[in-house]
């Protein structure tokens, strides 16, 4: 092939994947959310900006704060929302592509989402604002709390219901295959101290768990729990199969377990899928924002909830728990969600290796054209080759046909019939062989024409290879 040629089509491999590279790199795309101010009052309506270099629909989320709407359409640059600042703290709102892409050209690309925060200015804030900068006051030191008291105890599994923060002793059966339990409990106060909780093994009979709480004034208090395991198994199969109607009755108590009907922690898939009678989930969430929207709905109207582990989530667990009470402040069920949370940076290694494979595909795909050239060209030369040396006599003239016939009585002689004809004697065949060569050499003196021929086209041959 013509140096110049390959060069040329070298040259237009190489514009083509500059292409295709560029084209690739120049689908990426984002998505940012604004707030018209960082700062507001509670209350405060704030209006937020969306923007992206791409079209679609981008779902939004706020911590801490209720919105206009939880959908945008962006298209040509932006789209407007607002929001209503909540009471204290830091309200996050969250904007997140749906399906996690957004049209870039009439491509679908990945786009990740993004968050920004809004610090809300608590009451004590203003005042100190409009009170006189120059009259200071001491203030006077707290009294340390004596509150020793629990929001919250129980076990896991086989919980059960009627807490009082009152009553110091309860009294629970489990049966028994049950060989261990986990005690928890919640103080009132942040700032006591609890001692007692976490696995129990349990024996056969009864079995005491006690939890102390340790108020921050040194106060203290003793809840016991009585746990009492079941020398018997329970046999549930045969209650199923000699009475259908005990297994109706099963059902029924499943649907009529009290506490929650509804659990959302955000849009987040909880796991198992909730059910009223099941206490613990986990669930996964990926992005920045340190408090999520927590949705339920009780199985009574008078049920109240509170709502704790949900404030300033961290980076890899994080246990939201969800206490449920009734109208007299008794304990009806508690819910645990543990969160595991990792930053939104961290699916950016799979775009990562996304690209990489794209870059690897290039090299792979060049590498494999470069292979290709190499053998079309090496196949032109050996080709030409042939058909210049495959006949080193074919410039004989027709004086040498002696010599033509010699070297055909040569190559019929070491054809293998004659091989095998001779194996027996090869001391034979290589005198034979020593003759031949000899009447060939002496042949060649007469000849002096063609051997300067021969001396020619060797030299010529080994110009070739320089």
């Amino acid at each position: 092939m013509n140096t110049k040629k390959l060069k040329k089509f070298f040259m237009i491999i190489l514009f083509g994947l500059s292409i295709w590279v560029f084209s690739n790199s120049s689908q990426a795309a984002y998505v940012s959310v604004k707030p018209s101010t960082t700062s507001a009052s509670p209350g405060q309506t704030v209006t937020l900006t969306v923007s992206s270099d791409c079209v679609g629909r981008v779902n939004l989320s706020v911590s801490n704060g209720s919105l206009s709407a939880n959908k945008v359409w962006v298209e040509g640059g932006s789209a407007t929302a607002s929001i209503t600042i909540g009471n204290s703290g830091t309200a996050t709102v969250t904007a997140t592509p749906e399906n996690g892409a957004m049209s870039n050209g009439g491509v679908d690309v990945p786009v990740s989402a993004t968050s920004a925060s809004i610090s809300i200015k608590t009451a004590s804030n203003n005042t100190n604002n409009t009170s006189n900068p120059k009259t200071t006051t001491n203030p006077e030191p707290q009294k340390k709390s004596s509150n020793a008291n629990l929001s919250n105890l129980g076990i896991r599994p086989n919980d059960f219901s009627g807490f009082k923060a009152g009553t110091t002793t309860y009294n629970v059966t489990v049966p028994k295959n049950v060989e261990e339990v986990e005690v928890y409990a919640k103080a009132q106060d942040s700032k006591a101290k609890v001692a007692g909780t976490g696995k129990k093994k349990l024996q056969e009979g009864k079995n005491t768990a006690s939890v102390t709480v340790t108020a921050e004034d040194g106060t203290k208090k003793t809840y016991t729990i009585n746990i009492t395991r079941s020398a018997t198994e329970e046999n549930d199969e045969d209650e199923e199969t000699d009475d259908p109607e005990a297994d109706d009755n099963n059902e029924t108590d499943t649907t009529e377990a009290k506490g929650l009907s509804e659990l959302k922690i955000g849009n987040l898939e909880l796991s198992p899928t909730f059910r009223t009678d099941i206490y613990e989930y986990t669930a996964k969430y990926i992005g920045e924002d340190t408090k999520l929207e927590v949705s339920t709905i009780t199985t009574e109207d008078d049920y109240t909830i509170e709502v704790t582990g949900n404030e300033d989530l961290k980076e890899g667990e994080n246990i939201i728990t969800i206490l449920v009470s009734d109208a007299e402040g008794n304990n009806v069920a508690t819910y645990q969600v543990t969160v595991n949370k990792s930053l939104a940076q961290e699916t950016l290694p799979e775009n990562q290796d996304e690209n990489g494979m794209k870059i690897l595909g290039i090299v792979v795909g060049v590498v494999i054209v470069l292979i290709i050239i190499f053998l079309i060209v090496r196949h032109r030369r050996n080709k030409k080759w042939e058909e210049e040396y495959s006949t080193p006599f074919s410039t004989l003239n027709d004086d040498d046909n002696i010599y033509k016939n010699q070297l055909e009585d040569f190559d019929e002689n070491m054809k293998p019939t004659k091989r095998k004809e001779n194996r027996d004697s090869r001391q034979d065949k290589k005198a034979a062989k020593e003759e031949y060569l000899n009447n060939f050499n002496s042949n060649n003196d007469e000849y002096p024409e063609w051997q300067e021929e021969k001396v020619r086209k060797r030299r010529t041959k080994g110009k070739r290879f320089k």
